[in-house]
């Protein structure tokens, strides 16, 4: 399951930002978000990526994705492992959608 979860990792960069004002109901500040993580040379790739992730992320999903950004572990206390199994699996979907290898 660690190697589901760290996918995202694969793609995007963990960086220190902090993420207090985002609003993860709002698809385009959250599009935003991802965008400016995203370390892929294409850009195309990235915006397939980054509206994949909008079009199937709840909100869990993205607290999951912002804490992974942040290396912030006290997501786990937040959600169970059956939630990072279905982000994890989103984003391997994802990847799939936009043939990323």
């Amino acid at each position: 399951m660690k190697i589901h979860f760290y996918l995202v990792l694969l793609y995007f960069c963990a960086v220190n930002v902090l993420a207090d004002d985002l609003k993860v109901n709002n698809k385009g500040q959250m599009k935003a978000y991802a965008l400016k993580h995203c370390q892929l040379d294409n850009s195309q790739d990235c915006e397939c990526i980054t509206n994949n992730m909008v079009n199937t992320f709840t909100e869990k999903d993205w607290k999951i994705f912002i804490a992974a950004i942040n290396k912030d572990e006290s997501i786990k206390q937040q959600v169970t492992e059956k939630d990072i199994f279905n982000f994890s699996d989103k984003v391997y979907g994802t990847t799939i959608n936009c043939a990323i290898e």
